[in-house]
């Protein structure tokens, strides 16, 4: 790595500008980025949240529908001032300083940049720093490594950190009402009373059986992963260049999203409704039993990104009940450690880091990047 950015700021110190967008002016090419990243960020972000929309479109109401096309409009804006300023500073320093260098070309800029989502909206500024960390934890596990590749080429590795995750995210939602994005919905709380510590039977549906709550999950998961298969083949339809390619491509589909959501809540629900049967453990037992079992659906539906997204929500989980349990300390450096907006300096520095390796490494970068930041940039 340290060989290859030294031959290619080597060459890039001869090159100013001008020779990244041959044939048109800094000027036009400012244009043509203020132009185009819109557009793009609008295409793209709008794809993302339909299909955060699908999980709860049952409930939808007309105030969250109202708040999720803000929500669109302003990342859309957010992203691309983002891409647009980066580009823009890439001309901007370039010609400050008469030559191109290996920092100021990426790094630099898209670093600067980065601060415009946040004077956008800190609603978007949240949103862009979850896409480009769960990026990051991609990139840390294609990297040549005896970890890495440990992790990577091991399904029943990924497995027991997934079901970790899934306890955990579960616990995190249930316990303390966190807000972070995950496949169910956790059961309500337990209401708990001298009679029932016995467990005697099973309190977390008052007014239905366990075989109609176990029903009705099963139901609406699959239908809710069923939309999920089948966005994404249209998405994937939509990319084919002809109608034989479009044809082999809805043949060849395979159900995926709803059997994953299918089975791991038939074993969340199913696993909490028994053990609370037929032991006599806490209901905080029972339920962290059941949503870590849960996470074991992952063996028969492996998914990497799913992988990382676990992976980054149970982080930030833990992150929250850390701050939640030492949100009554009295020591003022402790509680200006747990107050500080690190969000403020880590996505920047992720988010710059991502651009940085996609110029000098892009087998690194997932699909999924490439397209984030393709898109932020009119694929510049």
């Amino acid at each position: 790595m340290g060989g290859f950015s030294k031959f290619f700021n080597e060459h890039l110190t001869t090159l100013t500008c001008r020779d990244l967008h041959k044939g048109i002016s800094c000027k036009k090419q400012a244009l043509n980025t203020i132009i185009g990243c819109p557009i793009k960020s609008l295409k793209f972000v709008t794809l993302l949240a339909f299909l955060s929309l699908l999980p709860k479109i049952r409930t939808l109401t007309q105030t969250e529908l109202q708040e999720t096309l803000r929500i669109i409009a302003t990342i859309s804006l957010a992203f691309s001032i983002n891409g647009a300023t980066a580009m823009c500073l890439v001309c901007l320093l370039g010609n400050l300083l008469g030559r191109l260098t290996l920092y100021t070309t990426v790094f630099v800029p898209c670093l600067l940049s980065s601060y415009c989502v946040f004077l956008i909206d800190t609603k978007a500024g949240q949103i862009a720093a979850d896409v480009f960390y769960q990026c990051f934890i991609e990139t840390l596990l294609r990297r040549e490594n005896v970890t890495s590749r440990t992790v990577s080429g091991s399904k029943l590795i990924q497995t027991i950190i997934f079901v970790m995750c899934s306890g955990l995210i579960l616990h995190g939602k249930r316990e303390y009402n966190l807000k972070e994005v995950w496949i169910a919905t956790p059961n309500r709380l337990a209401v708990c009373n001298g009679e029932e510590k016995f467990k005697i039977h099973c309190h977390l549906h008052k007014d239905m059986s366990c075989r109609n709550h176990l029903w009705i999950g099963i139901r609406n998961y699959f239908l809710t992963g069923l939309a999920l298969d089948f966005a994404a083949i249209f998405k994937g339809a939509a990319t084919q260049p002809t109608s034989r390619d479009l044809w082999s491509k809805i043949k060849h589909f395979q159900l995926f999203s709803a059997p994953l959501a299918c089975l791991y809540i038939a074993l969340y629900r199913s696993i909490h409704c028994f053990l609370n049967h037929f032991n006599n453990f806490s209901d905080q037992i029972n339920h962290a039993l059941a949503s870590c079992c849960a996470g074991l659906c992952y063996f028969l539906y492996p998914q990497r990104t799913l992988f990382y997204f676990a992976v980054l929500q149970a982080v930030q989980t833990l992150w929250q009940l850390f701050k939640i349990a030492n949100s009554k300390t009295t020591n003022k450096c402790f509680k200006f450690f747990l107050n500080f907006p690190y969000r403020l300096i880590a996505y920047p520095l992720t988010q710059a880091y991502m651009a940085h390796v996609y110029v000098m490494k892009p087998q690194l970068c997932s699909r999924f990047t490439v397209k984030i930041l393709d898109n932020a940039t009119n694929d510049q």
